[in-house]
């Protein structure tokens, strides 16, 4: 079996989604919703509920991809899309390049994994 290399962009990636991930969770502790308010259109009653579901399903996602593991892709990409479409729906950004460079910042890292697939198992 060949020696699993993760390389030195993958590494990058996943050290940058777990600084990511403790910010999002400083940002859940820390802020109450009156804070929220210069981001969103509105704040939803489950915004912080949200925000801590997503960051432990990315935790696990991130987990799973230091260890190889499909379901973790998977996990990763669905994650991702849902993101994005409840972004879409309570930010106040009113420029379709945002919307854009949210796209290009998700196919990053699957430009990533894809190099690597054969060592998903």
């Amino acid at each position: 079996m060949k020696k699993k290399i993760r390389g030195k962009f993958l590494t990058a990636i996943l050290v940058l989604s777990i600084i990511g991930i403790l910010q999002a969770l400083f940002n859940i502790a820390t802020k109450d919703s009156s804070a929220w308010s210069s981001e969103y259109r509105y704040i939803p009653q489950w915004l912080k509920t949200y925000q801590l579901l997503g960051v432990v399903i990315a935790g696990l996602a991130n987990i799973g991809l230091w260890f190889w593991k499909k379901w973790s892709v998977y996990l990763l990409i669905i994650l991702s899309i849902i993101n994005y479409f409840i972004n879409i729906y309570i930010l106040q950004f009113h420029y379709p390049v945002i919307y854009l460079l949210g796209f290009i910042l998700f196919m990053i890292p699957l430009w990533a994994i894809k190099r690597k697939w054969e060592y998903f198992g």
